[in-house]
């Protein structure tokens, strides 16, 4: 089978590898479709710390199932889709509900093989059927959907409140479309990249906003009568925006942050004290695969106005490139169907 490893910094080999065989309580899947993030991307220009070559990329996928247990409640010729979080079950974070954040926790795409090949083998709990309606090719959203499904969960995002969202990249989308989807709520979106507004509005946020033009607070008062916003989800990752959030969010209000920096950062914490802010951040996400595919299913159409672009894995190279290059896509993947 042809398999995806990165041999060190932007070289990528194609290698013949043979089929994988499982063990009882696991499941042998046919790989369709697996989409390109930005860690994946970080890895093939060496900056992602949480990986060491030769290593296989990839954790966005759709699959087909090929062989499982008998007991299962898959079966051979399944659609579905992989929850890349690999957790021990007995740590502190497990016992409380959060094994995305286990102390032994294992993501596959970074600690654990990837998905970057035609078959993978793995624990039945993290292969999760699709609803009827779905193509394998909807399915490549799903982890990144998930993402948005945390930031929202650790929210607490309530009906009809007013979510803002920092970056219209895929992550910042995927939150802003799980809040419209699970809460009906009202959306601002802040993003200097036109572009991306354009497509943010097409998904159905409300504002837009490109905070190097217009104050975001003036924004606020303007469209919704109010100076700050009860939620900000951060999806970009810097010192300024991140502040940006927390001079944005109201008094009693909740921030979370997606966006990985990389590196130590000073935030205002007097703002941070004076108006009693919750300040959560948000990683992978809490078993929130089943239902997400079933909100896909129940958006489908909107699902797949998302911008998006294939490349055959044999051209693998080209879709780092047009990964990097990208303007008016959010989500460049690889067909291994």
């Amino acid at each position: 089978m042809k398999s995806v490893v990165f041999e060190e910094t932007e070289k990528i080999k194609l290698v013949d590898r043979p089929v994988p065989e499982r063990s009882d309580g696991e499941v042998l899947v046919k790989i369709k479709y697996v989409g390109i993030c930005g860690s994946d991307y970080h890895s093939y220009k060496g900056s992602n710390p949480f990986v060491s070559y030769p290593y296989t990329p990839g954790h966005e996928s759709s699959a087909e199932v090929v062989e499982a247990d008998t007991d299962s409640v898959l079966e051979a010729g399944d659609t579905v889709v992989i929850d890349p979080v690999l957790s021990c079950g007995a740590c502190y974070p497990c016992s409380v509900g959060r094994p995305n954040v286990c102390e032994n926790l294992r993501v596959i795409g970074a600690s654990a093989e990837g998905l970057m090949q035609e078959y993978a083998v793995l624990p039945e709990k993290n292969v999760h059927k699709a609803p009827e309606g779905l193509t394998s090719l909807d399915l490549v959203f799903t982890e990144p959907l998930s993402i948005g499904a945390q930031a929202n969960f650790r929210a607490g995002v309530e009906k009809n409140e007013l979510v803002t969202v920092i970056g219209a990249g895929t992550i910042g989308i995927a939150g802003l479309l799980i809040a419209r989807w699970t809460s009906d709520v009202k959306s601002l979106v802040v993003e200097p990249n036109i572009t991306r507004r354009e497509i943010v509005e097409d998904m159905g946020a409300d504002v837009t906003v490109d905070p190097t033009e217009d104050s975001v607070t003036e924004v606020l008062e303007r469209e919704f009568s109010r100076k700050s916003s009860p939620v900000v989800i951060e999806a970009v990752g810097t010192e300024g925006t991140i502040n940006l959030a927390l001079d944005t969010v109201s008094s009693a209000g909740r921030v979370v942050v997606q966006g990985i920096v990389g590196e130590k950062i000073t935030i205002d914490s007097d703002v941070l004290i004076e108006k009693e802010i919750d300040l959560l951040g948000s990683r992978l996400s809490t078993n929130q695969f089943p239902n997400v595919v079933k909100l896909m299913g129940e958006n489908v159409e909107e699902l797949r106005r998302i911008p998006k672009k294939g490349f055959p894995v044999d051209d693998i190279e080209d879709a780092f490139a047009c990964y990097e290059s990208r303007k008016d896509l959010m989500k460049v993947y690889l067909e291994f169907d």
